[in-house]
């Protein structure tokens, strides 16, 4: 069911995988958007030659595979070819990810499954899930965390929506401002407040609430 679906989203470095992991230390199940659009472009699935004839050797190493560091550059320094990229991947990962949920809660009705998704309101994902949790942190922190030259990381961050534009379609904020140990509290908090509105009283409704 939709609404045992958490939707985490974030800014580059803000920390969303680290609370998806946290939650699925608490049991839930996590899905990474990240890691099946990685293998969205395989060679020889549909995305993999999608991607091919469209940009073709600018982004093929010498075994033919994707040079995905070299397909990055490309769509973060140019917002039509990032838009086609997304057009091409974003469906594989959308039906990947309702087929995993859906095998999921027909074993476990009552699983919670988190969905790990970095452009989840950019690609219009929230339609999907029944809450959208936005992980923010300030951007000196997020640059510290972000392994790419700081030129490089400003780019990336500069591409994706602002934590205020995101904030608006957001059920809960979860700032990552401090220790880990802090950032696993507020998670943990915020777990705890869900589960009681959506899995162990389900009669109450709606499970969203505004941060």
């Amino acid at each position: 069911m939709k609404r045992n679906i958490i939707g985490i989203t974030g800014g580059i470095g803000s920390g969303k995988s680290t609370a998806a992991r946290i939650l699925g230390n608490l049991g839930a199940y996590v899905l990474d958007a990240d890691e099946i659009s990685r293998h969205a472009l395989d060679m020889g699935t549909d995305c993999y030659r999608a991607v091919a004839d469209w940009v073709g050797d600018a982004v093929l190493l010498p075994d033919q595979s994707i040079d995905r560091r070299a397909l990055a550059e490309l769509v973060f320094s140019d917002e039509a070819a990032r838009q086609r990229l997304n057009a091409i991947v974003h469906p594989y990962v959308l039906r990947v990810m309702e087929e995993r949920t859906d095998e999921i809660l027909n074993r476990d009705p009552a699983a919670c499954v988190v969905w790990d998704v970095p452009l989840l309101l950019e690609s219009g994902y929230e339609r999907h899930v029944g809450c959208v949790v936005l992980i923010t942190a300030p951007a000196e922190l997020r640059l510290n965390r972000i392994p790419l030259p700081r030129e490089e990381a400003l780019r990336r961050m500069g591409a994706q929506w602002t934590d205020e534009k995101k904030a608006r379609l957001a059920d809960y904020v979860l700032p990552n401002e401090g220790t880990a140990e802090a950032f696993e509290t507020v998670v943990r908090a915020f777990y705890r407040d869900w589960s009681a509105r959506t899995l162990c009283r389900p009669e109450c409704g709606d499970p969203t609430v505004s941060s």
